[in-house]
């Protein structure tokens, strides 16, 4: 019956789930082939982003998707460029956001430590917002979001947009718990977490519906 629930939520939300961004490419889960993203006119003013083409970041999203087969699959985006200082990272977030079709936070994006990182990712992984359903075992999640946050210098910044599940607290790169969230997407739920460093930005997102 889970599985049924689950192909049957995909489905619904097929129209905003069968492709995930890989920097500048769109990568399609099913068939595995590489296509040409559409330019988005709202990054004209934003930070160049430009085409992430490591090999090793189409196999970790082959592996992901393959993972998260019997569930939504999530939404992957990496893409090279220079970040600005953390007083202006704002504009790239927003841009890696516009890139992918969701809707930029402003100032509204939470910054947060490495390790609180950690945890959203593995809930993003191993689970489903809307239920507690495990998708995957979590020592497998766990170990997929590591390979994620492995691509990131140690001195990288990592932002979210708030809690939506998980047995943990969240709290921001000041020690504050974060109550809440706000969406990039039209989905009921939707929660993840945007890396960057000195070379790159990668953006790991789900979306969810009751």
């Amino acid at each position: 019956m889970e599985r049924t629930r689950a192909f049957r939520r995909l489905a619904q939300w097929g129209a905003r789930f069968p492709l995930a961004a890989v920097g500048g490419l769109v990568y399609h889960k099913r068939s595995l082939l590489l296509l040409k993203a559409q330019q988005n006119k709202e990054l004209i003013m934003a930070p160049p982003l430009l085409p992430d083409d490591d090999p090793l970041l189409i196999e970790f999203a082959r592996e992901l998707a393959s993972a998260r087969a019997t569930s939504y699959p999530l939404l992957l985006a990496s893409y090279c460029c220079t970040t600005p200082n953390p007083a202006e990272a704002t504009a790239t977030l927003d841009a890696v956001a516009a890139a992918v079709g969701y809707q930029g936070l402003g100032a509204g994006w939470i910054a947060v430590p490495r390790r609180i990182a950690a945890k959203l990712l593995t809930q993003i992984i191993a689970s489903e917002l809307a239920y507690p359903t495990e998708v995957l075992p979590r020592e497998q999640a766990e170990a997929l979001a590591g390979r994620f946050l492995g691509r990131f210098a140690q001195n990288a910044r990592y932002y979210t947009n708030g809690a939506i599940s998980g047995e943990f607290a969240v709290y921001d790169a000041q020690g504050n718990e974060v109550l809440g969230w706000r969406s990039l997407s039209s989905a009921p739920f939707d929660n993840g977490v945007v890396a960057l460093d000195q070379q790159r930005v990668a953006l790991l997102w789900a979306e969810d519906a009751p």
